[in-house]
């Protein structure tokens, strides 16, 4: 079974496990709908001219993460496996341990996203504190192409569109559902133009050995 489609579905099992949690073994009593108690003061992270600083947390993740993977050893075997695990195994890459890796690398990527927003934000966990956003990551890895810099670029200009949404509505009176028409409109020209211009420069580099095998 593939491990994308099978970690896609357990995604159900961890948000009702989750919501059981914060509504019986740790609920908050002086709630009045799922939650657990206010974690202690001291862990609240605090904010520098008004913005909060796991914003620091979260350039700092992005910028290991793109040293790991363009510049370590680690990072070229698991594009390599990625992208062709064949040759991956053929060159001496153990492809199954770095499957493992990987998913307990970006599964303590996720764990940190949640708990920067917990301790940043309403410093509690909350119903529905996680929202859309693992299927919006799946989006935003699709549309930059799996890349380290281009998931953080597009991560901030999707989050500021979601966000403007909010005030969009509430100023303007136009529905926020226009900003996930935007979104999908994005994704679908960014890789249907992704994937025609591939097509493009293979069909032109397929001409030009063809002419010169022919002079």
């Amino acid at each position: 079974m593939d491990e994308f489609i099978v970690t896609l579905m357990l995604n159900f099992i961890a948000d009702y496990f989750a919501l059981w949690v914060i509504t019986y073994p740790l609920f908050d009593p002086s709630a009045s709908s799922p939650m657990t108690r206010s974690i202690n003061t001291a862990a609240w992270l605090p904010d520098l001219g008004g913005v909060n600083t796991s914003v620091l947390f979260m350039v700092l993740a992005a910028v290991v993460c793109w040293l790991i993977m363009s510049r370590g050893r680690s990072g070229y075997e698991w594009r390599m496996t990625g992208q062709n695990p064949l040759f991956a195994r053929i060159g001496g890459c153990k492809v199954d341990a770095n499957y493992v890796r990987v998913m307990l690398v970006t599964g303590a990527l996720a764990g940190l996203a949640g708990g920067l927003m917990i301790m940043g934000g309403p410093h509690r966990f909350v119903k529905g504190l996680g929202a859309n956003y693992a299927w919006d990551g799946i989006m935003i890895a699709v549309v930059a192409s799996n890349g380290i810099s281009g998931t953080f670029l597009y991560g901030l200009l999707f989050s500021a569109l979601q966000q403007g949404a909010i005030g969009m509505e509430l100023v303007t009176a136009v529905p926020s559902e226009f900003i996930d028409v935007l979104q999908a409109v994005i994704v679908l020209v960014v890789v249907a133009g992704r994937v025609s211009l591939n097509m493009v420069f293979d069909r032109l580099a397929t001409r030009r050995k063809l002419k010169e095998r022919a002079q």
